[in-house]
Formats: structure tokens, sequence, C-alpha cells
């Protein structure tokens, strides 16, 4: 008959079945192995030795019954129960029972529930083409730690937190929809961690997007969604919509991103750190109130473009009682502290009894009070009725800081009454608050004042 068969068992839980058939003419052979409550963990190393592509840290303990046979393909199903997992980076996972079955080289996980330490539980499915460089699953949860799972982008930059949602792992590659809930991560530029109340997610490869944004850093909450797209110019994409913001709070806040003053020992210009040398960022922005200093704005909103130690608000936008102002405002964070410049228009800004008209231009830097002793500002102004008998006021102004007060000089000053009779001059403000203004029509002279 041709035919050979040997068969062997050890302790009664492992049996091995070998035929070979026509071995003298065209020899066919096949073995199969059958386990019956069988440890496991021995079989893990011999897998890796096999070429299956574990990771070397992985632990597996429980018991295995299985009936695998191979004749030209791989054929059988096992069953896993009562097992204990553990990887590195990873939390430990018990399983009561997995199913596992191959067919032609093909080995599928039926969905298998798995539970953490903290009792939360996922569901886990997983196909493998036996011989391929690394298994592909998918991962199904109403509720688990972000720490639950290593390697995920987004999640593992995560503090803490929670996520539900289905993740999907393929050709090395993370993918699927999640929600987040609860989370803290850590921005460099920022004292205090990011804290995210709940938002969507998306992940696919290194694609990552969070939208309906709940969140909230340093006491100030914000809404909106944010993007990382990989292998363009500015791959941090952002949209933020805040109802109040007062600045002085968001500077304290991005202390670590604005000031390297380092120690009295210091000289020239610091190093930038890595991070801040290799940010690209754009987005836009929108706040109900901004408190700036003494000054309160309503409405404003801008784009942003952050590229190194270069942040810009490039057509920025507010209302400013009943008038707006418009314009553009560049950052320097290059020095020991930041560097300001502003280029703005005012429309229609209420002052005194009438309405202002300027387009002026702002350079400070420092920190906190340092702006404004540093201060220096000129421009050109048009007000209309803002002086008692006179309709319309135009000018060109300087403005720098004192150690106490603004030092303001006018020029150009020109001021025009009711019969459109125009008288000019120049103007300054004095330490007692007043702005006098020195004025000539032809012989005529004459002094206004306004407190």
């Amino acid at each position: 008959d041709q035919e050979l068969k040997l068969d062997a068992g050890v302790s009664g839980k492992v049996a091995v079945h070998y035929l070979v058939t026509k071995y003298f003419s065209q020899p066919r052979w096949g073995v199969s192995l059958s386990f019956q409550q069988f440890a496991v963990e021995p079989l893990v190393n011999v897998a890796r030795r096999l070429g299956a592509p574990l990771p070397a840290e992985l632990k597996l303990t429980g018991q295995l019954d299985a009936a695998i046979g191979y004749s030209g393909t791989l054929e059988g199903s096992a069953r896993l129960y009562r097992a204990a997992m553990s990887i590195p980076g990873s939390a430990p996972v018990e399983l009561e029972s997995a199913q596992v079955t191959v067919t032609n080289g093909h080995a599928t996980l039926s969905p298998t529930v798995v539970t953490f330490p903290d009792k939360q539980e996922a569901t886990f499915e997983a196909t493998y083409e036996i011989g391929d460089a690394a298994p592909e699953f998918t991962v199904t949860t109403k509720d688990l730690n972000v720490k639950s799972l290593a390697g995920v982008p987004l999640l593992a930059a995560l503090q803490k937190g929670d996520w539900r949602g289905q993740l999907r792992f393929a050709d090395s590659q993370w993918s699927g929809d999640f929600e987040l809930s609860k989370a803290a991560f850590s921005f460099p530029g920022f004292s205090d961690p990011i804290f995210v109340e709940s938002a969507d997610g998306r992940l696919d490869g290194a694609r990552v997007s969070l939208s309906k944004l709940r969140a909230s850093a340093g006491g100030i909450p914000a809404e909106g969604e944010y993007r990382y797209e990989p292998g363009v110019a500015r791959p941090h994409r952002f949209r933020l919509t805040a109802a109040a913001l007062d600045a002085a709070a968001l500077e304290k806040l991005a202390m670590p991103a604005i000031s390297r003053k380092g120690s009295i020992f210091s000289f020239g210009k610091p190093e930038l750190p890595e991070w801040l040398r290799d940010l690209r960022a754009e987005g836009s922005v929108r706040i109900g109130s901004l408190r700036l200093g003494g000054l309160d704005l309503a409405k404003f909103e801008t784009r942003v473009v952050w590229d190194g130690a270069r942040l810009a608000l490039p057509d920025a936008k507010a209302a400013i009682e009943t008038g707006t102002a418009n314009g553009r405002i560049a950052m320097d964070l290059a020095g020991r502290s930041p560097a300001y410049e502003i280029v703005a228009k005012l429309t229609g800004v209420s002052w005194r009894t009438g309405k202002l008209n300027a387009d002026l231009k702002v350079q400070t830097n420092g920190i906190g009070l340092e702006t404004l002793s540093h201060l220096r500002s000129t421009g050109t102004f048009d007000g209309h009725n803002i002086i008692e008998d006179y309709t319309n006021v135009n000018g060109k102004y300087d403005l720098r800081w004192s150690a106490t007060a603004p030092k303001v000089s006018l020029t150009d000053l020109r001021l025009v009454d009711k019969d459109g009779e125009a008288v000019t001059g120049t103007g300054s403000l004095h330490a007692d608050g007043m702005l006098l203004m020195q004025l000539a029509n032809g012989t005529r002279q004459l002094k206004v004042s306004l407190p």
C-alpha cells in the first residue's frame, strides 16, 4: 500500500500523527497535532522559532485545546481559555475563551472579549496569513483607558483619558473612528496640560483628526477641531472658538513658548528648543470677548500662522464699542522675551462725543508690564465731532512710554469748524493727562486743551 503511519503522544496532552502515502512513486505526506488542556506558554517560544512575528516581550499563559494539520496547507482550529497576556507598554489582559480557525493557511480569531485590570472590556478580532509580517486585527470597545493599547497614534501621546469606538491595525498602520473623553496631554508651549472633555476622533495611519472638540488649558475653555496632516508645509491644523479670553491668562499659560530669560549670566540670543524650532501650524481663532490690557474687544477673529519662532495673525479683526479694528499682528519668539508688531486700522471708534478713525503701527517687547515700558506707536488719525466747535480733526501722532506715563506728540494737526474754516498746528500730552494743542490760522493763534 506504500503507506507509513507514525503516532506519538506526550503525557496524554499532545498527540502527533504522521502519514506518508505512495512514498516510492508519488510521495504525499501530512502531519497533525492535537493538544488537550496543554499549557500555552511553551508554545510561544516555539512559534517564534518558526517565524511567527510575536513581540519579544509577549507573555502568554493559559490552557489550549487544538487540532492542527498540515498537508500542503495548514488547517485546523484551537481554543485558548482561562488565559492572560501582557506586553510592556500595554495593560495586561485576561480572556475567558478565544477561538482560532485555520483554513488554507489563513488564521482567524473570532470576536473575543478581553478584560483589563480596571474591569474595562474590549472585543478583539484578528486575521493572519501564515508567513506574513504581521497580523491584522480590530479592537472595539465601549469604554477603555487610552493607556491600554501601546503604539496607537494620538492615544499613546495622552497622559490619561478614555476612548470608545473601533480601531483596526493593518499594513502596520492604525485606522478607525472613536470618541475621546476626560483626556489630558501636554503641549510643550503651555505651562499646564490641555484637558479634553470630549471629542470625536479619526485615525488614518499618521493622519489624526479631532472634531466636536471641547477642551481647556490654564482655565481657558475652547471648542473646535484639530487635524494632523503629514507631508504638508504646516501639518498641524486647527479651528478654535472661545467665549471669552483675558490676554494676561493666555500669556501666563504660554510662558514656556514666549520666555527664555535664563540666568543673569546668559548673554546673546538663546537657543530655540527643538519643539519650537520644528513647529509648523496653521488655523483660525474666534473669541467672543477679548480683554487686552485695558482694552475690551468683541467678536475677535483671525487666522494663525506659526512657523518656528515666527507667530503671525495676518488678518485679525474685532469690534471696539461701535467701531471696528482690522490689521495684522506679528510675534518674534526668538529672543529671551517676545517682540510684537501690530499694524491696524481703526474705523468708527467712539471717543468723547464723536468717532475716531486711525491707521497705526505698534511695536513693543517683553512680558506683562514690560510691554508698556517698551511700547512705541506711530500713525495717523481722523476724528469727527470729538472736539467742541470742530467737526473734523486729523493729523499724525507719535506715542512712546516713559517710566510713569505715555508721551504723545501730535504733528500735521488740522481742525475744521462747522463753517469749513481750518486751523493747523501741533499738540502734546502733558504729565497731568491734559492734551494741549497749539493752533494757528494766519495771524490768529489759539490753544485747545482736552482733559
